[in-house]
């Protein structure tokens, strides 16, 4: 069940772009959902971490699909019910970028989702999208 996505397109270059949508150390600086996030190792498929969200809910983090330079997929579970984060870019010039993020829910209490958090989720989100392009433009305008 689809809670909330989001696409902003942004100018800056994919290199730059992927390294930051990846460097969880500084996530905080542009994402409107966690209050701190820690992984041990870097981020790749099957890394583990510790997530803790802005209402001080703490979740065991896993990394399940990395594809370089293009998208990614991590997602936790709670009382039955995975909720899926999906990251992709896309290069669609020389210096432009489409960013897309989706939050999806499957489980037991996917049905009910929507009526508690898609408002907030899809707010969030499109918070976050934004911090994060005015970081890669003005990364990028240097």
């Amino acid at each position: 069940m689809r809670l909330a996505q989001h696409s902003i397109t942004l100018h800056g270059d994919i290199q730059s772009a992927w390294a930051k949508l990846l460097d969880w150390q500084n996530m905080l600086d542009w994402d409107e959902f966690i209050s701190s996030i820690h992984f041990e190792n870097p981020i790749r498929v099957g890394s583990t971490g510790t997530l803790t969200v802005k209402d001080n809910q703490v979740f065991k983090l896993r990394i399940t699909q990395v594809e370089h330079l293009h998208d990614y997929t991590d997602e936790f579970s709670i009382l039955g019910t995975r909720f899926i984060f999906y990251h992709r870019l896309t290069q669609q010039s020389s210096n432009q970028l489409e960013l897309y993020f989706s939050i999806d829910c499957e489980g037991v209490l996917s049905l009910f989702m929507p009526l508690f958090l898609a408002k907030k989720f899809d707010a969030q989100l499109q918070a976050t999208m934004s911090k994060f392009k005015t970081q890669i433009e003005a990364q990028s305008s240097h």
